[in-house]
């Protein structure tokens, strides 16, 4: 199963399976002065892009909270996960992040140095706690799905 797992915001982790091989990195979205709709244009067109060349079975992303005023990125964001994967016929799975932390170093509020190195002990060097995230999905899901 090929999986693409996203920390979603303007700083997204990726991670996804694809042949048996796991790539993970960051994007970073960037906003103009009184147009954040460019914030939201540029992830889904690299969303779009991540999909055609992932080709995932499956899109695993972060639950979003709220989390002040620039929560209002983790929704739209998630909102554009799913409109993605529905013009590309993709079954989508929401996890809350206690969910995966848990899986990931058997902690449920485990810190972001707690989850990076746990995610280093299984043998990635991620440059972002974003890229650890995402990596955390990705486990937790390879985990849940069937192969």
């Amino acid at each position: 199963m090929q999986i693409l797992a996203l920390d979603q915001g303007t700083s997204s982790g990726w991670a996804f399976t694809k042949n048996g091989k796991v790539a993970y990195g960051t994007k970073q979205c960037h906003s103009v002065a009184g147009n954040d709709g460019v914030v939201f244009d540029e992830f889904e067109r690299w969303l779009d892009h991540m999909v055609l060349n992932a080709a995932p079975d499956i899109i695993v992303f972060e639950t979003p909270i709220f989390r002040g005023k620039r929560s209002i990125y983790l929704h739209g964001f998630s909102c554009l996960i799913y409109l993605v994967a529905h013009r590309r016929k993709i079954p989508v799975l929401e996890v809350h992040l206690a969910t995966s932390k848990k899986n990931i170093t058997g902690k449920g509020n485990a810190s972001k140095d707690e989850v990076i190195a746990s995610i280093t002990g299984h043998g990635f060097k991620p440059a972002t706690d974003h890229e650890a995230d995402a990596l955390a999905l990705l486990l937790y899901s390879m985990k849940r799905q069937p192969p």
